[in-house]
């Protein structure tokens, strides 16, 4: 399932994300071993899920979205309380915390400049240039071995789906 050269799969790696969030608990009378490793995994991917899903579900309220920015700081603390670098590195931990405060804080900041105003955690930290390219490997997939005549023909490709991501948001899903 996984190309370990491709570090760059994005739908591969939501994928594997979501297939480790959904991990249904052991069966009954499962080795103890397999029980708690399975248990291991699907608390992991509890921390996946609340981390990736404000960020994939469009129909979350903003109130559902922070909630679950913050079951994920919360899981993210226990993570790495229990295991120290263990089970987080040092760095991983201190970015996903950092990630979700900066969420908290823009949000807060937006609330006090237009209190009756919209605002989308997914538009936190998109920069154009990461933007395009996310389309660009959605759009070429595993064929990543471009030279530069073929590279300018896929970015204009791309800037067409962004123009067009633009215009209509709700088919960007």
């Amino acid at each position: 399932m996984l190309n370990p050269e491709d570090k760059q799969d994005v739908k591969v790696a939501c994928t594997l994300l979501k297939d480790i969030w959904s991990l249904p608990a052991a069966p009954e009378g499962s080795r103890l071993g397999f029980a708690s490793v399975r248990e291991a995994v699907r608390t992991i991917g509890a921390l996946f899920y609340h981390l990736v899903f404000p960020y994939l579900c469009v129909d979350l309220s903003l109130s559902e979205q922070l909630e679950h920015l913050s079951a994920a700081a919360h899981l993210n603390l226990i993570l790495f309380r229990d295991s120290q670098k263990d089970a987080l590195p040092t760095l991983l931990f201190t970015d996903i915390m950092i990630m979700i405060k900066n969420g908290y804080f823009c949000v807060a900041k937006a609330k006090v400049d237009d209190p009756t105003g919209n605002f989308w955690l997914i538009l936190l930290g998109t920069d154009r240039l990461e933007e395009l390219f996310g389309i660009l490997r959605t759009m070429i997939g595993n064929d990543r071995n471009l030279d530069e005549l073929q590279l300018a023909e896929r970015i204009t490709g791309t800037t067409e789906v962004a123009n067009i991501f633009a215009m209509y948001p709700h088919w960007d899903r």
